[in-house]
């Protein structure tokens, strides 16, 4: 595939998958994947680790951040 149209894929690839690109740009990147196996392959694995980060990287707050949150709600509604 020509390097010029793997760039421009590759530099729209974040808005692609957030659906933040207008409908034509959109068909013509996935006219692009549909030709380019090395740009089809990296939309998959980003779309991929997304949906892993998406689903599994989720961190609790320590205790004593959640409760000053709490007073400090309690404060505000006093």
């Amino acid at each position: 595939m020509h390097r010029k149209s793997c760039f421009r894929a590759a530099t729209r690839l974040y808005s692609y998958l957030d659906g933040e690109i207008r409908a034509i740009r959109r068909i013509r990147i996935r006219l692009h994947l549909r030709r380019c196996l090395n740009c089809e392959r990296a939309f998959h694995f980003e779309k991929r680790l997304r949906r892993f980060i998406r689903e599994r990287a989720r961190v609790d707050a320590p205790p004593e951040v959640v409760e000053r949150i709490r007073r400090l709600i309690r404060e505000r509604n006093s």
